[in-house]
């Protein structure tokens, strides 16, 4: 994602009002924000972290905003066969199509919901169908297996608020499949269902991340450098800002065991020291970036420290 996308993304993130569903045209609809001035500041201080001109950030904002309508183009992928139940994930759209004999073309649109409480199975809800025998808000299951292919009709058990229709025997049978075609969200619904904020600081992490040596985990639980009334007996310990960006530095007397991730947080690069239990004085701190949508630690800046053999 380069610079001028994560930026056009945060601003539309800032903006973003609430989000309707139309029942007359089966889509989602966004209303768009008043711009506050405090909305208005948090934009340009993010611009100004690009090194943005005040004129280049105000032109943004209206370009995003004048723009809102192309945000939700939606990008079309013709595919030739799909796992329902390991594909896909939750709100990407399917568009199945096909021929009848004596009817024409056929069509079935549905919005994937995830995995149901059947073991194996999986939902989606009925957006648009050019057959009788489907209608929109229902919900269908595979009924047979979730690859679904080109050349093969599909199987579905069909629920009507909330009861299987029209019974607990029948199945809907599709057309034999000529597409499938996966319909990716658009820049407007990967915005406003992401938790992040895409954000100056949140690409500069990605960035490192995918450089070697960068790219730090600390398992699922991170947030246990929070916990500042126990900071004294771990051996790192951290303030966040608001952003997710905290600096950090070394416990006095701690003793830090062999690992990748001390020697990437303190810069540890001499071969006889990787090897041995060291005690470490942070002379420079260092910088993370807390991503709590992930529950992951990214390197930003490693910290220059003096280390010693224990």
């Amino acid at each position: 994602m380069n610079n001028t996308e994560v930026f056009r993304k945060f601003i539309l993130k800032q903006i973003a009002g609430e989000v309707v569903y139309s029942k007359e045209n089966h889509s989602f609809q966004l209303s768009v924000r008043h711009i506050s001035n405090s909305i208005r500041e948090a934009i340009y201080a993010e611009g100004h972290k690009w090194e943005m001109t005040d004129k280049a950030i105000e032109d943004f904002i209206n370009t995003v905003i004048k723009n809102v309508e192309i945000s939700y183009k939606q990008n079309r992928q013709f595919i030739q066969y799909v796992n329902v139940a390991r594909d896909l994930n939750p709100g990407l759209e399917l568009w199945l199509e096909g021929s009848e004999t004596g009817h024409g073309k056929a069509q079935l649109h549905l919005l994937y919901l995830g995995s149901s409480a059947s073991p194996g199975h999986c939902r989606f809800m009925v957006l648009e169908s050019t057959r009788l025998g489907l209608q929109p808000e229902d919900i269908v299951e595979p009924a047979d297996n979730t690859l679904w292919a080109v050349g093969h009709p599909v199987m579905l058990n069909v629920y009507r608020q909330g009861v299987r229709y029209p019974d607990t025997e029948r199945v809907y049978r599709t057309y034999q499949l000529e597409n499938i075609i996966k319909v990716m969200p658009s820049m407007v619904h990967e915005v406003i269902d992401s938790c992040r904020e895409f954000s100056f600081i949140e690409h500069v992490a990605e960035q490192q991340d995918e450089a070697v040596g960068k790219s730090l985990t600390f398992g699922r639980n991170p947030m246990s450098l929070l916990l500042h009334e126990y900071s004294r007996l771990l051996p790192i310990y951290i303030d966040f800002d608001k952003e997710g960006v905290g600096e950090f530095r070394s416990v006095a007397d701690a003793v830090f065991a062999p690992s990748k991730v001390r020697d990437s947080l303190f810069d540890v690069t001499n071969d006889t020291l990787r090897h041995h239990s060291l005690s470490i004085t942070t002379q420079t701190p260092g910088k993370l970036h807390l991503d709590s949508c992930r529950q992951q630690l990214s390197l930003i800046q490693h910290a220059c420290a003096k280390a010693t053999i224990s």
